[in-house]
C-alpha cells in the first residue's frame, strides 16, 4: 500500500453537533430511533461532511439488522436518529444546516 502526501489539505473548516443536548460519552447507552434499532452503546465518533455523529453497537439488534450487518456490527448515527438527542423543533435543524453552510 502506498501513501500519498497532500499539501494544504483541510477537510473541514468547522465541525457541527446538531443537537441541543451534549455529545454522549463513549460507553453511554442511548436509543437509536431510526429503523427501530433500539438501545445502542456509544463506541466512538465520526465526522461526515463536517457533521459529528456517533458509532454505536446495538445491544439487542432486530433480526433484519443481524441478517444485513451481522450480530456484532456497529452503526453510524447522527443526533437526529437518537431518541434522547432529538430536538422537537423542526426549525432547529433548518437553522443548524443554514449556519453550517455559511
Amino acid at each position: 500500500m502506498s501513501q500519498v502526501k497532500l499539501r494544504n489539505y483541510r477537510e473541514f473548516d468547522k465541525l457541527k453537533w446538531v443537537s441541543d443536548k451534549p455529545i454522549p460519552k463513549v460507553g453511554e447507552k442511548v436509543i437509536a430511533a431510526i429503523n427501530a434499532i433500539g438501545p445502542v452503546i456509544v463506541e466512538r465518533y465520526f465526522v461526515e461532511y463536517g457533521f459529528i455523529g456517533v458509532i454505536a453497537k446495538p445491544t439487542d439488534p432486530p433480526k433484519w439488522y443481524i441478517k444485513q450487518n451481522g450480530k456484532d456490527a456497529s452503526a453510524h448515527f447522527f443526533p437526529s436518529e437518537i431518541r434522547e438527542l432529538q430536538v422537537d423543533d423542526p426549525e432547529f435543524y433548518t437553522q443548524q444546516l443554514n449556519d453550517h453552510t455559511k
